[in-house]
């Protein structure tokens, strides 16, 4: 049977390289084919080489983020075709390849003219969008069905229990369009695990000296949110489970993601023991359906405050003045 899940590579750059091979190991042991990587993501994809996970797996790539001009797609996707030591041959090397996130500046018809000329090479199966709106990935299907291109039949978005807006803003467009969803994110950058005060002080992931910590920070740092995580250690104290596991186990039986038609979840771990352990989590089967209640009723009680997902969620924030991008973060 294919598994449900895919392993997230994007740590892989800081991790030692034992703890790595033993990450791929648990994910061949447990049955993960796919691999999530990007070239954002420094130093990973030249480790996933160094493990010959590209002769191991099925690996999906992304173009940096918000640079989606056609010499700047074409460039990202020859960098990770190199780093990651793909065959100089005529062989397909994607599975999937997304563009990462939207930039406004850039017109799509340059972006999709990039896409449909690697496609064409052989870089790629199948084309991917991330991070973008639903009007944008219609857009997208309907010019790309006007000029017989590749079209996107893969969806990488924001997804967890107490952040669900793409339910009702992103999900009917990609089942019209008979779109896969690919959730990351499920287990909230560890927003489960932490304390309130861990998020409003920038500790851990939410850091805001490094670029992830801060975007975090600034979607997780306000009143519901912060309200929620109290309620939901409560939750998980009454039902005596750890907090990600009840984050794992409602993705993975709970959720609106469809399995039966190719959905999947994208996670990673620090360590393989933590890996093996979304495997035991997993294999406990779905919650009672109080606890489920229990976690609906955390989620109606913060969803004025949730993200479509982290790049649409960090443009709202700048919009109304809760943060201030540092000139690395401002598309030019």
């Amino acid at each position: 049977m294919e598994s449900s899940i895919v392993f997230g590579a994007f740590q892989f750059d800081r991790k030692g390289q034992t703890n790595q091979r033993q990450l791929l190991e648990v994910c061949e042991k447990n049955g993960i084919r796919e691999v999530d990587s990007g070239v954002i993501y420094e130093g990973c994809e030249e480790l996933l080489s160094s493990l010959d996970a590209p002769g191991r797996f099925v690996v999906h790539g992304k173009a940096s983020p918000g640079r989606n001009s056609k010499p700047e797609v074409l460039e990202s996707a020859f960098r990770s075709m190199e780093d990651l030591g793909f065959p100089q041959d005529g062989s397909t090397k994607f599975d999937i390849y997304y563009l990462h996130a939207p930039n406004p500046s850039v017109p799509m018809e340059d972006s999709y003219e990039a896409i449909q000329e690697l496609y064409q090479s052989g870089c790629f199966k199948r084309f991917g969008l991330s991070n973008f709106v639903a009007d944008d990935v219609q857009r997208f299907h309907d010019y790309g069905k006007s000029k017989g291109y590749v079209l996107p039949t893969v969806y990488q978005g924001f997804y967890n229990a107490v952040c669900r807006r793409g339910e009702a803003e992103l999900l009917p467009t990609l089942r019209r369009l008979g779109m896969t969803f690919y959730c990351y994110s499920p287990l909230g950058a560890t927003y489960f695990m932490v304390r309130p005060d861990a998020i409003k002080d920038g500790k851990g992931r939410f850091d805001n000296a490094d670029v992830d910590g801060l975007v975090y920070q600034t979607l997780f740092n306000q009143p519901g949110y912060l309200a929620a995580l109290d309620s939901w250690h409560h939750l998980a104290k009454q039902c005596q489970l750890q907090e990600l596991e009840l984050a794992w186990r409602w993705i993975n039986f709970h959720s609106s993601l469809r399995f039966q038609d190719g959905d999947k979840i994208i996670t990673s771990a620090e360590n393989a023991e933590q890996l093996q352990q979304l495997f035991t989590w997993r294999a406990k089967g779905p919650l009672e359906s109080w606890v489920v209640d229990g976690i609906n009723e955390i989620w109606e009680s913060c969803r004025g405050e949730a993200p479509l997902d982290c790049v649409n969620g960090w443009f709202e924030a700048v919009a109304l003045g809760r943060v201030v991008p540092p000139s690395h973060m401002q598309y030019k």
